[in-house]
């Protein structure tokens, strides 16, 4: 049973989120040619860096519950299949407002990711092995942001940033497929654990109570916080290098792959220390506080040492350790989602990501306003920064222990 979990998400989740953390990431490495052969003004790369985001956002409520109701085989095949599609006619849409769509599209496309994801694990993994299995998930996200920078930095520069979108697009179409022939839903296809089966959701009434529960809107501010430091690097960093530490193009996809490195180790580290302190007896609110409190401490203090950094090394090495803090977060806060959602987890996740896909739509825009306000990118670590200290003061009341629906609330629905 257990090897079999482990193996639907190494060989049919992962794929899926690493494909997705690949074709989001493509465009902030080239969004410096593209502005060049497309001619956008920052404002309007501004709005091309986020509105993948706007789309993700607005849907994440209604995927979590999409993702519920059909299931993840169809949900995430039809979102795998369609976002790959608009990367692939991303390079036919040359003027700003054709091309401003298609990345509406492709993020609108990739709502329903997350939330089927979650479900997916939630049912193949216990609370002592679920912190290592969303780390491992988070772990192919990132390796796909590591991997997106040189691969799209060198096939720019050998061919053309039109030819780099159309490849991943493909490539996606194909691994969209993959997922659909060989994952199913039905536990005598895939065995679950028989303890770990989702029961399905009551009534809309349980949803509206979540609604009314304020560690419901809680999680979703930290995760806002959150995203509110990663979501700089995954759409201003490389311009951020380029512009401040003057970094040359053909150095800035490896160099700004660095920091996503060190993310891609801190998940996979995170995730082994808190299923050890969990399978040790350690309580879960300490086990799902107190590393992501550590984390966005550290990340404050490491963007606002960065922001007054002189050299190229110095910086980059503190921008490097900012986003690995990150990962602490990321796998104590999905774990915690899925500790206290219970039948809930795609419409609470769904509702959590809709926070954070806010909050990666407003930093690009508020660090290109910043820019063209004073014409310069020192301030700009202000904004992650600010963010991470609010977010760690958030974990103190999160109490990962005890679910949002109170057992004898949900049983009286029934």
């Amino acid at each position: 049973m257990r090897e079999k979990s482990w193996i639907v998400l190494i060989f049919l989740l992962a794929p899926i989120n690493f494909l997705m953390s690949l074709d989001r990431h493509a465009i902030s490495i080239a969004m410096p040619v593209i502005r060049k052969d497309l001619g956008f003004s920052i404002p309007e790369a501004s709005f091309i860096l986020s509105c993948a985001t706007w789309g993700y956002a607005l849907l994440q409520p209604l995927s979590g519950w999409l993702a519920e109701k059909l299931g993840p085989r169809r949900v995430l095949f039809g979102a795998a299949f369609l976002w790959s599609l608009a990367t692939l006619v991303s390079p036919l849409c040359l003027g700003f407002a054709p091309f401003l769509l298609a990345r509406f599209g492709m993020g609108a496309a990739q709502a329903p990711d997350w939330a089927s994801s979650m479900l997916v694990l939630r049912r193949h993994f216990s609370t002592v092995t679920r912190s290592r299995a969303n780390a491992l998930l988070l772990g192919f996200i990132y390796l796909g942001s590591i991997i997106s920078g040189p691969l799209t930095s060198w096939l720019m520069l050998t061919y053309s940033w039109k030819l780099a979108f159309a490849i991943f697009g493909a490539f996606g179409i194909a691994v969209s497929l993959y997922w659909l022939v060989f994952y199913r839903d039905k536990p005598d296809s895939i065995s679950l654990q028989p303890d770990l089966s989702i029961p399905a959701p009551s009534s809309a009434l349980s949803r509206s109570k979540l609604l009314r529960t304020p560690r419901f809107w809680l999680i979703g501010f930290l995760y806002f916080c959150t995203i509110c430091v990663q979501g700089f690097y995954a759409s201003w960093f490389p311009t951020w290098l380029h512009e401040v530490h003057h970094v040359r193009l053909k150095d800035l996809g490896w160099l700004s792959s660095a920091p996503w490195v060190a993310l891609y180790v801190s998940v996979l580290l995170a995730g082994i220390i808190a299923d050890y302190l969990a399978s040790r007896g350690f309580s879960l609110r300490h086990v799902r506080t107190v590393p992501p409190i550590f984390g966005l401490v550290l990340s404050a203090v490491l963007l606002a040492i960065a922001s007054h950094a002189q050299g190229t090394i110095l910086a980059l090495c503190l921008m490097t350790g900012c986003l690995g803090a990150i990962g602490f977060v990321q796998v104590s806060l999905w774990s915690s989602v899925q500790d206290i959602s219970g039948a809930y987890t795609g419409f609470v996740t769904g509702c959590t990501a809709f926070w954070g896909s806010l909050s990666a739509s407003i930093i690009p825009l508020a660090v290109g306003w910043v820019v063209t306000r004073t014409g310069s990118w020192e301030d700009v670590l202000f904004l992650p920064s600010t963010a991470a200290c609010a977010g760690a003061i958030g974990f103190f009341w999160l109490r990962p222990d005890r679910p949002l629906l109170e057992a004898r609330e949900h049983h009286c629905e029934l």
